[in-house]
């Protein structure tokens, strides 16, 4: 399983869904999808790109955790989609075994501190968040999307390059290269 299409009468992509799926590279989440649950993707280290829907509402803690490969997120969103936040104590900030905590705006409830830890470092850092032409203020201005090092817009009424397509509802399914040269 290389590339998916997660069709919108999915509402939610559930917990664990695609967890550790070793050999997953693209993921284009269709409109309709509104939710992406705790470690939905977590550990899917070839993971590369991602597509994110309009309608995308909420995505929850750990969802992206351990991507290490992620380095393009399409969001189509005109309003930042809301992260999860792991509520720890403060004084057990750190770095986790295999992933970075992504340090959002703190916001300290009764000794307690918010942490995303969404994406890992790699993604935030070097990653590209592509998000329409019209929002690109939002996100850098909104919790935890801020913290994208780069952050660029897109003409949401273009056809983005995927390095797949996937036929639905067909018996046979052909995958296609960004080229149109069909992979075995």
């Amino acid at each position: 399983l290389q590339t998916i299409n997660i069709p919108g009468s999915v509402t939610s992509v559930g917990q664990y869904a695609f967890s550790q799926c070793s050999q997953l590279q693209e993921v284009r989440i269709l409109e309709g999808v509104q939710t992406i649950d705790r470690f939905a993707f977590n550990d899917c280290r070839k993971f590369s790109t991602v597509i994110l829907p309009s309608t995308l509402i909420k995505i929850e803690d750990y969802a992206f955790y351990k991507c290490k490969a992620l380095s393009q997120i399409y969001c189509y969103s005109a309003i930042p989609p809301e992260i999860g936040y792991r509520t720890i104590k403060q004084t057990d900030v750190g770095l986790g075994s295999g992933g970075f905590m992504v340090k959002a705006p703190r916001k300290y409830v009764n000794g307690y501190t918010d942490i995303s830890e969404t994406f890992t470092e790699p993604t935030v850092k070097t990653g590209m968040l592509n998000v329409p032409y019209g929002s690109i203020e939002a996100y850098r201005n909104a919790d935890f999307w801020h913290n994208f090092v780069n952050i660029t817009g897109f003409d949401t009424s273009q056809s983005l390059p995927v390095s797949a397509v996937i036929m639905p509802n067909s018996v046979e399914t052909k995958i296609y290269d960004i080229n149109g040269v069909q992979q075995d």
